[in-house]
């Protein structure tokens, strides 16, 4: 099968052609139509994560996908070929993902997709949506509260900006000065351009009372410490990326929450997206620029989500 192969860290990557693999237990083989492209891909190729979880090398990067069940693995129940589908791949180590016309993906984490949402837009939703997901759990905010997104217009925060809305939240969106129309066409309240001025001055300016929250899928977690004087005594920070931060938030006056993408909520977000209340925004390039979707990925100045069309 074709697939987009890295051969070692820190390499490009190409096409090139790589086994069809089988099902195991609890899999489904995928014939993969769409491969949304996620911050951990540029990531996963540079081996930055190689010390926090296996890595199978050559790899195949990818962790997303929407597709037709080609197959079921053994105690599979629910699915059965020809099922139109998508979700995570779900699996313990990297580099066995969906930039390749088959892959095999933990059948716990699919969901069918419904029928109005293209697979285009399907395989964008599974780890940003449900990282947004998670993150806006994470703040506990209650309807007329006032949160900021940091990141608002790219992948994870597009979601967040439109989830945190739609459960009643007044949303700051933090982009620059030329998303600010997107922004606020997603839901947004009010917009901050993060490139001129203090930010969390800024954000004081703007929620004079101190911010129930704050989703940040930016800055480190120095970066978010200086964002505390502008939510309220209390208040929620909640980020997928800082490392290190709970230690930084030790006797401050909010709490840091670290966020991991709730991939088994995926019918939930496919739901949202094909009733029309969940905007996926999505660039769609063909698997021959893997390599440069992964490297657009890296400078994380994109509007909404890269999506690979394979088959």
């Amino acid at each position: 099968m074709r697939a987009f192969i890295v051969p070692q860290f820190g390499a490009t990557g190409a096409i090139g052609e790589r086994a069809k693999p089988e099902p195991g237990e609890g899999q489904l083989l995928i014939r993969v139509r769409a491969a949304g492209v996620n911050a951990m891909d540029p990531i996963i190729r540079a081996g930055f994560a190689k010390d926090f979880m296996e890595h199978r090398l050559p790899l195949t990067l990818g962790l997303d996908y929407a597709g037709t069940v080609e197959a079921v693995g053994r105690g599979v129940e629910g699915f059965a070929p020809g099922d139109e589908v998508f979700g995570a791949v779900g699996k313990p180590f990297f580099g066995e993902g969906t930039f390749a016309e088959y892959v095999t993906a933990t059948a716990a984490l699919a969901a069918r997709r419904p029928t109005n949402l293209p697979a285009e837009r399907a395989a964008a939703l599974p780890t940003a949506g449900g990282t947004a997901l998670a993150a806006v759990d994470a703040l506990a905010a209650q309807p007329g509260d006032t949160a900021a997104v940091v990141g608002a217009a790219g992948g994870v925060g597009g979601y967040a900006t439109q989830l945190a809305a739609l459960r009643g939240l007044r949303v700051i969106a933090v982009t620059r000065a030329e998303h600010a129309d997107y922004v606020r066409s997603l839901g947004a309240a009010d917009v901050v351009d993060y490139s001129t001025g203090d930010l969390t001055e800024q954000l004081r300016a703007k929620a004079p009372d101190g911010l129930a929250g704050i989703i940040d899928v930016f800055h480190d977690a120095q970066g978010l410490l200086a964002l505390v004087p502008a939510v309220r005594p209390g208040g929620r920070i909640a980020s997928p990326s800082a490392q290190g931060a709970e230690q930084a938030f030790a006797g401050q006056p909010a709490t840091f929450h670290a966020v991991r993408a709730a991939l088994d909520r995926v019918a939930e977000l496919g739901e949202l997206a094909a009733a029309g209340k969940l905007t996926v925004d999505v660039e769609v390039l063909p698997l021959e620029q893997a390599a440069e979707a992964v490297h657009r990925q890296s400078t994380r100045g994109n509007r909404g989500k890269l999506v690979l069309a394979i088959g």
